[in-house]
């Protein structure tokens, strides 16, 4: 555990660096795996936004691993999320395997002889194996359940979730439409004409969205979600934009749901609703410098 700990103190002074290498020698690798992602069609991997941000969520789940690597019991719950929330991609056992081979080959090469030796090889081989186990595990409890979470919003949840990009753009244009000058801050900004058609409104919406789906799942146990909403929130730190942008964004949200997709359980679950909203606003927010400034749902 020491030896994992301190080499992770390391590579977290240059994570993105070495999160964005590890995701782009792993499509290549496996090249079958692009055709999952909206950045399929990009001509510089590297350089993408989409890629960069989920490559840096990913390598953020890793990091939370391994500082919880004493006492994984939580931290594995949430493992087992994001491998229900995976479910519907059949991720092989080929892509598990090789994008654990590249994890270790991205850090030794990072690391350097100095650093690396075969007891740091082997305790990151079994850390990813672990990551790997769980996800799958979580994958196969969906499967077992029939893709059923949590009670009380997740009938509501499945209408959403039947079209992610599409729900997602209506969540932002939503936004636009009661905030028209958030469009400033926004990858698609200088766009003609910007539509719920749009592949960057599609694909960022689907990002913003499925937050909130991660809190569905874990409505149980939202704190459990907490540290990842601050890792997001701490990424848009640099943009420096209104910190009403955040709330804005989760009043669409509840709009679209009252109006359009709990329209009908509205009474019986908007105040649930609400409660879940608000908390994954406020984690978002807790994630930046000054708690009081937060900052929006934007391009990273």
């Amino acid at each position: 555990h020491r030896l994992l700990q301190e080499s992770w103190a390391k590579v977290e002074k240059d994570m993105e660096q070495y999160a964005v290498r590890w995701f782009v020698v792993g499509l290549q690798n496996v090249p079958a795996a692009l055709d999952l992602f909206d950045f399929k069609d990009a001509q510089d991997l590297s350089r993408n936004k989409w890629l960069r941000l989920h490559a840096m969520m990913a390598f953020r789940l890793i990091g939370r691993v391994v500082e919880n690597i004493h006492d994984p019991t939580d931290i594995l719950d949430e493992v087992r999320e994001v491998g229900r929330t995976h479910r519907n991609f059949q991720l092989s056992d080929e892509v598990f395997d090789t994008f654990g081979g590249n994890l270790v080959q991205v850090l030794r090469e990072g690391l350097g002889a100095s650093v690396w030796n075969e007891e740091l090889d082997r305790v990151w081989k079994e850390t990813f194996e672990l990551i790997a186990l769980e996800m799958l595990r979580g994958g196969e409890e969906k499967a077992k359940s029939g893709g059923k979470g949590c009670r009380n919003l997740e009938e509501t949840w499945k209408i959403i979730e039947q079209d992610l990009h599409g729900s997602g753009a209506k969540l932002i244009m939503r936004l636009l439409e009661v905030e028209p000058t958030a469009l400033q801050f926004f990858p698609f900004k200088h766009a003609n004409n910007v539509s719920a058609d749009d592949e960057e409104v599609r694909g960022h919406g689907r990002l913003i969205i499925q937050m909130f789906g991660r809190a569905v799942r874990n409505q149980n146990n939202l704190a459990r979600l907490d540290p990842e909403l601050k890792a997001v929130g701490k990424m848009h730190e640099k943009l420096h934009m209104d910190g009403s942008l955040f709330a804005k964004a989760g009043d669409a949200l509840l709009w679209l749901l009252k109006t359009e997709w709990a329209q009908k359980r509205w009474d019986q679950e908007g105040k649930a609703w609400e409660d879940l909203v608000g908390f994954v606003v406020k984690g978002l927010a807790g994630g930046m410098r000054k708690a009081s400034d937060p900052v929006a749902l934007a391009n990273s």
